[in-house]
């Protein structure tokens, strides 16, 4: 009895499973180009799928050459599709690059050479989405996110204490 058991368990969990690859990729074959950031829809791994009232959540990861990339989209209830996150991390040099999007907006782009890094855009983002900020400078940066995520540059001054 206690063999049946495991056997219906193991087979529960393959099922489910193969239902999620298979959905992920019926959404992968509904997406486009551009939705993907002109990346093609070939050998992406699901990595995670999550379901919830709301939409569908899944998690893809490629590595293509040099360069991995990950994504997370949201399919709606309606159907839509959007991507929550896109991250790449490639060469660049001796250095490696680190890019995180949200929707089609950059919210960082930084090289990395050991612990140093030297940021092209989006510190105070990069801060922010990593939990770096006290709570003086998590206010200020909240109140005032859409001038403070175009700034480019590295070691940039620390946020007013006001």
């Amino acid at each position: 009895m206690c063999c049946n058991r495991r056997i219906f368990f193991f087979l529960c969990i393959a099922f489910f499973s193969c239902q999620k690859q298979q959905k992920w990729e019926d959404v992968l074959k509904s997406a486009d180009s551009k939705l993907l950031y002109y990346n093609n829809t070939e050998h992406w791994e699901l990595v995670r799928a999550e379901a919830n009232t709301w939409d569908d959540q899944f998690t893809i990861k490629k590595i293509d050459g040099d360069t991995v990339k990950i994504m997370m989209f949201l399919q709606r209830k309606d159907k839509s599709l959007s991507i929550y996150t896109y991250k790449k991390r490639f060469p660049c040099g001796v250095d490696t690059c680190y890019l995180e999007m949200s929707s089609q907006d950059t919210l960082f782009l930084y090289k990395k050479n050991n612990t140093n890094k030297v940021f092209q855009v989006g510190e105070y983002a990069y801060r922010f989405t990593t939990m770096r900020m006290d709570s003086i400078e998590l206010d200020y940066y909240l109140k005032h996110e859409d001038s403070l995520r175009t700034i480019r540059g590295n070691n940039l001054p620390p946020l007013p204490r006001k």
